[in-house]
């Protein structure tokens, strides 16, 4: 029988940045895959089904995993363009960017997550840069190649590992919830524990290496975000933080100025598409979409 934790495995507990990002419109194929296809048109058209589906959650995963996974585990040129270390301060370099990201999967759900203490036993808001810089690309490259749409939330919080690549506590649940109940159309919702996490970085007036590093992260991580229509707070992944970011960082700039126009097309496309099939809910969230599009797409354009 498996033990019940006692009082000492609380202290396990400890906290963490937590995303969960979902992979929107894979009923509608999953909906055609209910039976064993028997005759060769219904085996072909399952076929191509489960490749639009299967393929697409693959591609996710993949980009998360190799694309940001692995770029965030140690120093990168990408992390050079925000912390003001000098080039001789290696181990000081290597402390400040220390970063345990981790991701786990269900079905067409991704969940990231992080620590927020480093290797060394320090806060870091390092956790909280990867899972807005990841979640954003990977968002601006879905839409941006029309083949994958994502939807999610973000919070911060007390969470346990169960096992390796196990994470269990309130953060899991809360965003969730953002991803399922408030986003409400392709957008990626910031929660209120982000958001103070951010403040107590912000106004902090400790001056060690570590202090310095996290407050001007909190300041980048605060300008790839955004109020929306209603308030809530989002990843704004085609907004001023994003391209300054992308501009300063050569691959990433190319990638996302090339997707960034093609992206607005994809959205403008599927708008049409489901307003003319009479399809009101989802017509309605792509114009809250397009919205959003055609307020950022001037900026990459230009």
């Amino acid at each position: 029988m498996q033990k019940t934790p006692d009082e000492e495995d609380l202290i396990d507990f400890s906290h963490h940045v937590v995303a969960v990002i979902d992979v929107s419109g894979q009923r509608t194929y999953l909906e055609k895959m209910t039976s064993i296809p028997e005759s060769p048109e219904e085996k072909a058209l399952f076929t191509r089904n489960a490749q639009k589906t299967v393929g697409v959650v693959l591609k996710v995963r993949k980009k998360f995993r190799e694309e940001y996974l692995k770029a965030f585990q140690g120093p990168s040129e990408l992390d050079d363009r925000v912390a003001k270390v000098g080039e001789d301060a290696r181990g000081t370099w290597a402390r400040l960017t220390d970063c345990k990201l981790r991701m786990q999967q269900f079905s067409d759900t991704v969940l990231l997550y992080s620590p927020l203490r480093t290797s060394y036993d320090d806060l870091t808001m390092r956790g909280v840069y990867a899972i807005l810089v990841a979640a954003g690309s990977v968002m601006v490259t879905g839409l941006g190649s029309g083949e994958f749409v994502l939807r999610g939330g973000i919070e911060v919080g007390l969470c346990t590992e169960l096992e390796e690549n196990d994470i269990y506590g309130y953060p899991v649940l809360r965003a969730y919830e953002l991803e399922h109940l408030v986003a409400g159309y392709p957008r990626i919702v910031i929660g209120q524990g982000v958001l103070r996490y951010l403040d107590a970085w912000e106004v902090t007036s400790e001056t060690d290496a570590q202090s310095e590093h996290n407050r001007e992260l909190a300041e980048v991580c605060r300008h790839l975000m955004c109020h929306d229509q209603d308030g809530a707070v989002i990843v704004d992944f085609l907004g001023k933080g994003m391209y300054d970011l992308a501009r300063t960082h050569t691959g990433l700039f190319d990638l996302t100025r090339q997707v960034a126009t093609k992206g607005r097309e994809f959205v403008v496309r599927e708008h049409k598409r489901f307003a003319d099939e009479g399809n009101h809910k989802l017509a309605l969230k792509y114009a809250l979409l397009r919205h959003y599009y055609d307020s950022r797409i001037g900026l990459w354009e230009a």
